[in-house]
Protein backbone atom coordinates (compact mmCIF):
# COMPACT_ATOMS: atom_id res chain seq x y z
CA UNK A 1 0.00 0.00 0.00
CA UNK A 2 2.90 1.95 0.96
CA UNK A 3 4.31 1.27 -2.64
CA UNK A 4 1.27 2.26 -4.31
CA UNK A 5 0.69 5.40 -2.20
CA UNK A 6 3.94 6.54 -2.99
CA UNK A 7 3.57 6.69 -6.76
CA UNK A 8 0.63 8.75 -6.81
CA UNK A 9 2.10 11.20 -4.44
CA UNK A 10 4.47 12.99 -7.44
CA UNK A 11 1.21 13.28 -10.10
CA UNK A 12 -1.28 14.32 -7.22
CA UNK A 13 1.22 17.32 -6.17
CA UNK A 14 1.99 18.38 -9.86
CA UNK A 15 -2.07 18.45 -10.64
CA UNK A 16 -2.69 20.70 -7.16
CA UNK A 17 0.75 22.76 -8.51
CA UNK A 18 -1.23 23.53 -11.57
CA UNK A 19 1.71 21.46 -14.00
CA UNK A 20 0.91 20.73 -17.10
CA UNK A 21 -0.93 17.32 -16.46
CA UNK A 22 -3.18 16.72 -19.76
CA UNK A 23 -0.35 16.01 -21.93
CA UNK A 24 -2.89 15.45 -24.91
CA UNK A 25 -4.16 19.50 -25.12
CA UNK A 26 -0.67 20.64 -23.15
CA UNK A 27 -3.25 22.21 -20.40
CA UNK A 28 -3.38 21.85 -16.54
CA UNK A 29 -5.90 20.61 -14.65
CA UNK A 30 -7.79 21.96 -12.82
CA UNK A 31 -11.45 20.32 -12.62
CA UNK A 32 -10.99 19.56 -8.71
CA UNK A 33 -11.38 23.61 -8.02
CA UNK A 34 -15.09 23.10 -8.67
CA UNK A 35 -15.56 21.04 -5.90
CA UNK A 36 -13.29 23.34 -3.77
CA UNK A 37 -15.80 25.84 -1.45
CA UNK A 38 -13.53 28.71 -1.92
CA UNK A 39 -12.94 28.61 -5.39
CA UNK A 40 -16.16 27.57 -6.89
CA UNK A 41 -16.87 30.92 -8.29
CA UNK A 42 -19.15 30.24 -10.99
CA UNK A 43 -22.22 28.97 -8.17
CA UNK A 44 -23.27 32.52 -7.23
CA UNK A 45 -23.73 32.99 -11.13
CA UNK A 46 -25.21 30.03 -11.58
CA UNK A 47 -28.05 29.82 -8.64
CA UNK A 48 -28.67 33.21 -9.53
CA UNK A 49 -29.93 32.37 -13.20
CA UNK A 50 -31.75 29.10 -11.81
CA UNK A 51 -33.45 31.31 -9.26
CA UNK A 52 -34.85 33.35 -12.14
CA UNK A 53 -35.89 30.49 -14.49
CA UNK A 54 -37.67 29.21 -11.49
CA UNK A 55 -39.22 32.34 -10.38
CA UNK A 56 -40.20 33.53 -13.97
CA UNK A 57 -37.81 36.35 -14.24
CA UNK A 58 -36.49 34.81 -17.30
CA UNK A 59 -39.47 33.66 -19.49
CA UNK A 60 -39.54 32.33 -23.26
CA UNK A 61 -42.20 34.53 -25.08
CA UNK A 62 -43.63 35.38 -21.72
CA UNK A 63 -44.34 32.19 -20.44
CA UNK A 64 -42.65 30.34 -18.16
CA UNK A 65 -39.27 28.06 -19.46
CA UNK A 66 -41.61 23.84 -18.99
CA UNK A 67 -38.52 21.83 -19.98
CA UNK A 68 -35.13 21.92 -20.72
CA UNK A 69 -32.79 20.10 -23.22
CA UNK A 70 -28.92 20.03 -22.99
CA UNK A 71 -27.39 19.21 -26.47
CA UNK A 72 -23.45 17.95 -25.83
CA UNK A 73 -21.13 14.57 -26.59
CA UNK A 74 -18.87 12.90 -24.41
CA UNK A 75 -17.76 14.47 -21.25
CA UNK A 76 -20.27 17.54 -22.12
CA UNK A 77 -23.49 15.31 -21.63
CA UNK A 78 -22.56 12.40 -19.91
CA UNK A 79 -22.18 13.09 -16.18
CA UNK A 80 -25.08 15.62 -16.19
CA UNK A 81 -27.43 13.30 -17.93
CA UNK A 82 -26.05 10.05 -15.49
CA UNK A 83 -26.93 12.34 -12.54
CA UNK A 84 -30.10 13.23 -13.83
CA UNK A 85 -30.87 9.80 -14.19
CA UNK A 86 -30.03 8.76 -10.82
CA UNK A 87 -31.88 11.70 -9.00
CA UNK A 88 -35.03 10.81 -11.17
CA UNK A 89 -34.73 7.41 -10.35
CA UNK A 90 -34.65 8.24 -6.58
CA UNK A 91 -37.55 10.09 -6.54
CA UNK A 92 -36.28 13.71 -6.48
CA UNK A 93 -38.93 15.85 -7.10
CA UNK A 94 -38.50 17.63 -10.34
CA UNK A 95 -39.02 21.10 -10.79
CA UNK A 96 -38.70 20.77 -14.74
CA UNK A 97 -38.54 17.69 -17.02
CA UNK A 98 -35.38 17.30 -19.28
CA UNK A 99 -34.07 15.37 -21.56
CA UNK A 100 -30.69 14.89 -23.07
CA UNK A 101 -29.44 15.38 -27.26
CA UNK A 102 -26.48 13.61 -27.96
CA UNK A 103 -26.03 13.01 -31.71
CA UNK A 104 -27.55 14.94 -35.11
CA UNK A 105 -29.21 12.01 -35.55
CA UNK A 106 -32.33 12.77 -37.16
CA UNK A 107 -34.63 10.26 -35.13
CA UNK A 108 -33.02 10.86 -31.96
CA UNK A 109 -33.77 14.56 -31.83
CA UNK A 110 -37.35 13.68 -32.73
CA UNK A 111 -37.90 11.22 -30.30
CA UNK A 112 -36.25 13.50 -27.32
CA UNK A 113 -38.50 16.38 -28.02
CA UNK A 114 -41.63 14.36 -28.79
CA UNK A 115 -42.88 14.86 -25.87
CA UNK A 116 -42.05 19.06 -24.87
CA UNK A 117 -43.15 21.94 -26.44
CA UNK A 118 -39.91 23.09 -28.29
CA UNK A 119 -41.37 26.46 -27.55
CA UNK A 120 -41.68 26.72 -24.16
CA UNK A 121 -38.23 24.74 -24.08
CA UNK A 122 -34.77 26.41 -22.71
CA UNK A 123 -31.62 24.87 -24.77
CA UNK A 124 -28.32 24.49 -23.12
CA UNK A 125 -25.54 24.04 -25.80
CA UNK A 126 -22.30 22.81 -24.37
CA UNK A 127 -19.16 22.75 -26.22
CA UNK A 128 -15.93 23.61 -25.03
CA UNK A 129 -14.30 24.81 -28.14
CA UNK A 130 -17.71 25.66 -29.90
CA UNK A 131 -16.95 24.25 -32.69
CA UNK A 132 -17.99 20.25 -32.10
CA UNK A 133 -19.47 19.53 -35.32
CA UNK A 134 -22.21 16.63 -33.54
CA UNK A 135 -23.24 19.98 -31.39
CA UNK A 136 -23.63 22.59 -34.08
CA UNK A 137 -25.51 19.92 -36.54
CA UNK A 138 -27.75 18.76 -33.33
CA UNK A 139 -28.38 22.61 -33.07
CA UNK A 140 -29.40 23.03 -36.91
CA UNK A 141 -31.32 19.59 -36.77
CA UNK A 142 -33.46 20.96 -34.78
CA UNK A 143 -33.93 24.47 -36.31
CA UNK A 144 -34.86 23.09 -39.49
CA UNK A 145 -37.59 20.43 -37.87
CA UNK A 146 -39.21 22.58 -35.95
CA UNK A 147 -39.00 25.63 -39.18
CA UNK A 148 -37.96 28.18 -36.05
CA UNK A 149 -36.25 31.37 -36.46
CA UNK A 150 -32.75 30.99 -35.98
CA UNK A 151 -32.14 34.62 -34.75
CA UNK A 152 -34.59 34.67 -32.42
CA UNK A 153 -34.15 30.91 -31.26
CA UNK A 154 -30.49 31.48 -29.96
CA UNK A 155 -31.56 34.59 -28.47
CA UNK A 156 -34.72 33.64 -26.27
CA UNK A 157 -34.15 30.11 -25.88
CA UNK A 158 -30.33 29.14 -25.81
CA UNK A 159 -28.27 28.89 -23.42
CA UNK A 160 -24.48 28.09 -23.98
CA UNK A 161 -21.72 26.47 -22.00
CA UNK A 162 -18.02 27.04 -23.80
CA UNK A 163 -14.83 28.39 -22.96
CA UNK A 164 -13.36 32.46 -23.28
CA UNK A 165 -12.40 32.35 -26.81
CA UNK A 166 -14.98 30.06 -28.55
CA UNK A 167 -17.27 31.13 -30.63
CA UNK A 168 -20.40 29.75 -28.43
CA UNK A 169 -19.12 32.45 -26.00
CA UNK A 170 -21.48 35.48 -27.52
CA UNK A 171 -24.30 38.33 -27.10
CA UNK A 172 -26.10 36.38 -29.89
CA UNK A 173 -27.36 33.53 -27.22
CA UNK A 174 -29.29 34.47 -24.21
CA UNK A 175 -26.57 33.76 -22.01
CA UNK A 176 -23.28 32.16 -22.11
CA UNK A 177 -21.31 30.77 -19.05
CA UNK A 178 -17.44 30.48 -19.28
CA UNK A 179 -16.17 26.85 -18.51
CA UNK A 180 -12.11 27.29 -17.91
CA UNK A 181 -10.29 25.49 -20.70
CA UNK A 182 -8.76 23.35 -17.92
CA UNK A 183 -11.85 21.70 -17.12
CA UNK A 184 -11.63 18.25 -19.14
CA UNK A 185 -14.93 16.94 -20.44
CA UNK A 186 -15.43 14.00 -18.11
CA UNK A 187 -14.62 16.19 -14.87
CA UNK A 188 -16.81 18.45 -15.84
CA UNK A 189 -20.02 17.44 -13.95
CA UNK A 190 -19.28 19.87 -10.93
CA UNK A 191 -18.72 23.12 -13.20
CA UNK A 192 -21.57 24.72 -15.15
CA UNK A 193 -21.60 21.83 -17.47
CA UNK A 194 -23.32 19.48 -14.94
CA UNK A 195 -24.80 22.29 -12.15
CA UNK A 196 -26.53 23.99 -14.68
CA UNK A 197 -29.42 21.23 -15.58
CA UNK A 198 -29.27 19.98 -12.28
CA UNK A 199 -29.86 23.07 -10.72
CA UNK A 200 -33.05 23.67 -13.52
CA UNK A 201 -34.13 20.15 -12.94
CA UNK A 202 -34.34 19.62 -9.39
CA UNK A 203 -33.50 22.89 -7.55
CA UNK A 204 -30.19 24.81 -6.48
CA UNK A 205 -30.68 22.60 -3.04
CA UNK A 206 -29.28 19.73 -5.15
CA UNK A 207 -25.94 21.40 -6.26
Amino acid sequence: VQSYIGKLQEPLTSLINKKIVNLSENETATHHDCRHPSKRDHLNELKQFIQDVHNHSITINEKPIKAICQIGIGGSINGPQTICHCLDSWGYKKKIPFVFISNHDEAHIASELANINIHETLFIIASKSGKTIEVSKAVSEIINQHSLNESFFYANQCITITTENSALNSTQYLKSFILNTSIGGRYSTTSPIGLLILGLAFGESVI
